[in-house]
């Protein structure tokens, strides 16, 4: 009951800008026709998140996406490129 007052208060149910709703002028518009466009991203966190990173982005090809693949800085793994700290 509480979630459904806002949302009957607010008769538009996608808040758009009204200016960003329209084209700039001179641009033909999506490719093939289509209306719109949406990103895709994956936030990776630690060895967990970074082991299935693969094959996700396989699943993403496959079905003719690409994906933005966001990898946290602190965690448990190192980043790609460098070596992990050992101490002695």
């Amino acid at each position: 009951m509480l979630a459904n007052r806002p949302r009957r208060q607010d008769s538009n149910p996608w808040p758009i800008h009204e200016p960003a709703s329209k084209a700039p002028e001179g641009r033909p518009g999506w490719p093939n026709g289509k209306k719109f466009a949406f990103v895709l991203k994956h936030d990776v966190e630690g060895l967990k998140g970074l082991e299935p990173c693969r094959q996700l982005a396989e699943i993403d090809k496959a079905l003719g996406f690409r994906a933005s693949f966001n990898f946290v800085p602190e965690g448990d793994y190192p980043l790609f490129g460098s070596r992990p700290s050992v101490s002695r």
